[in-house]
């Protein structure tokens, strides 16, 4: 009888326990990157790459897409996965567009972006409140409204009580230009300000201070707590070591590149990328210099939406999510 017991009570336990994958059984799933040849096409390669190797003959369909399109594509269920920034995500969680996508779950973290709005010198402003304090004739690259860049835009202004046509009004001119034109534009004097987010170092960057001729804007304690605490902003430092121009650091704006996916995907296969993620972390780690020496407690950097249940699971069965 007690032998009856003993082993009735260990197949209870058995069957209660999390099923572990340890199984080789391969996964396939389609995910959305970026237009290609970007920062999100060499997260998408390390995310095929890391669950080809611990599940062989797994098939990840790569997508081309734009960050700020890709959660409502994965909240449609066009898409299984998607890459975007974690503004751009929770703004669509939040419903920040008109449509609330509040299916859409968080898996991992990746690189990040960091704000870098720079202006020409001789305008003699240095910080964001001098900018809307004297409102000069000034050419700013922007995108548009519709982009999570100029959304973060809008939403400094908003914080001032002004908009793009207050500011246009007085003077101020928005030029909406590809990040690839930035260069050559304020070189030749076409432009006298841009904003934009980027890995550090930023080439446009590297290459428009040269002249020694611009300044890093800079924000006040307020506006950077009231972004992060109003809309998911996280705050960062441009560090001095990133550029040689720089004396200190200035501290700014980051969004995370995030992979997420909506609340109805399978458990399993969530829970398999996941395990990828991290059994192949230094293939993760070697793919871009913004992500060496991460750990796995990394992927959890700037989560702002709910983590998928699976992912969740996972990161505490493995201990760095309690």
């Amino acid at each position: 009888m007690k032998k009856f017991v003993l082993l009735s009570l260990a197949l209870l336990l058995i069957a209660c326990a999390p099923a572990p994958v340890n199984d080789v059984e391969p996964i396939d799933f389609t995910l959305v990157e970026g237009s290609g040849g970007t920062a999100l096409s060499v997260v998408a390669g390390a995310i095929a790459g890391a669950v080809e190797t611990s599940f062989p003959g797994s098939t990840v369909t790569t997508l081309l897409g734009r960050p700020d399109d890709n959660p409502l594509r994965v909240s449609s269920k066009q898409v299984d996965f998607g890459l975007s920034s974690n503004a751009a995500i929770k703004m669509n969680f939040d419903g920040g567009l008109g449509v609330k996508n509040d299916n859409l779950r968080v898996i991992a973290t990746f690189n990040a972006s960091t704000l870098q709005f720079a202006i020409h010198k001789r305008f003699n402003i240095t910080s964001f409140e001098q900018l809307i304090a004297q409102k000069p004739k000034i050419r700013i690259r922007l995108t548009g409204p519709e982009t999570q860049l100029g959304v973060l835009f809008d939403q400094m202004l908003a914080y001032y009580g002004e908009t793009r046509e207050s500011m246009t009004a007085a003077g101020v001119e928005f030029v909406s230009v590809e990040q690839a034109a930035i260069s050559e534009m304020v070189n030749s004097g076409a432009l006298d300000a841009y904003f934009t987010t980027s890995s550090l170092p930023a080439k446009v960057v590297s290459e428009t201070f040269a002249s020694g001729n611009l300044v890093f804007m800079t924000y006040p304690t307020e506006l950077l707590n009231a972004m992060n605490t109003l809309h998911g902003h996280s705050i960062a430092p441009i560090k001095k070591e990133a550029y040689s121009f720089l004396t200190e650091d200035v501290l700014s704006f980051a969004t995370y590149t995030m992979l997420f996916t909506h609340k109805d995907i399978d458990d399993e296969i969530v829970r398999k990328v996941v395990k990828a993620l991290v059994d192949n972390i230094d293939l993760v780690s070697s793919s871009m210099a913004d992500l060496n020496g991460i750990t796995p407690e990394y992927y959890l950097l700037g989560v702002n939406i709910p983590l998928h249940p699976a992912a969740e699971a996972y990161y505490k069965e493995i201990g760095i999510l309690d």
